[in-house]
């Protein structure tokens, strides 16, 4: 049984999680403090392009993602959740 995620899943993880703090950090007023905005702009497009590459590797790595075994009630809430932080990855 694989217990390790795919590497470039891994990759995309960790960068997804970067970006998502920097875009956070720069939020705000970007016509008060421009560059922060440029930033803030730069890595939500980035942000985006990472999700377009990460849904087709994961949906096509799907037996190399190791599996869990966790009670039904935790099994349904964790994928209502990892769908539901994909949703906000997009707005």
């Amino acid at each position: 049984m694989q217990t390790r995620y795919p590497t470039l899943m891994i990759i995309i993880h960790w960068l997804v999680a970067i970006l998502v703090l920097a875009a956070y950090i720069t939020g705000g007023n970007p016509i008060k403090h421009e560059f922060e905005g440029q930033i803030h702009v730069a890595t939500g497009m980035a942000i985006m392009a990472l999700f377009l590459i990460r849904l087709p590797v994961r949906l096509l790595s799907k037996k190399a993602i190791p599996e869990f075994q966790l009670p039904t009630w935790q099994a349904h809430l964790a994928k209502t959740v990892q769908w539901a932080l994909y949703g906000c990855m997009i707005l």
